[in-house]
């Protein structure tokens, strides 16, 4: 069996095709590599070679930027979705922050530019003003005895 070497796929592959060698992007419109042209081509799915076509297990994909590896809390896996809003990205995140939490996330990620018309200065205003909520709230919780 052929070892792929994923480091030397383009950023965006997501399988390989051992028939071929080519990598392989298969989210949207399936794509290959072609290596002579250095660009992505439409590819025509064969599905008797279904069992040649390898996923890159996650210690094959390409090695991180220092700043990844540095940072690497902060980068999601989003394969799979062709895009994802707000909502998907704050459920795809580790932990649980609370509601509050995650509406002035919402509000600060396009703040000035969401489509309610709201100034830059009033969107970080109101996030600030959700954040200050959510210090209060936890002082009543811390008030009464109650913990999280």
């Amino acid at each position: 069996m052929t070892t792929v070497d994923w480091t030397q796929a383009p950023s965006t592959a997501t399988h390989f095709d051992m028939a071929t060698g080519n990598f392989l992007f298969l989210k949207g419109v399936p794509q290959f590599w072609c290596k002579e042209a250095q660009q992505w081509r439409l590819w025509t799915h064969i599905p008797e070679q279904d069992d040649l076509i390898e996923a890159p297990l996650q210690a094959d994909k390409k090695t991180d930027t220092p700043t990844q590896a540095k940072y690497e809390k902060y980068f999601i896996d989003v394969s799979g979705y062709s895009k994802i809003d707000i909502y998907r990205y704050l459920e795809l995140l580790p932990g649980t922050r609370g509601h509050a939490i995650e509406h002035a996330l919402k509000k600060l990620a396009l703040c000035g530019v969401r489509t309610g018309g709201k100034s830059l200065i009033k969107d970080i205003t109101e996030a600030r003003d959700t954040l200050n909520r959510w210090l209060e709230m936890r002082a009543e919780d811390e008030a009464i005895g109650k913990t999280a």
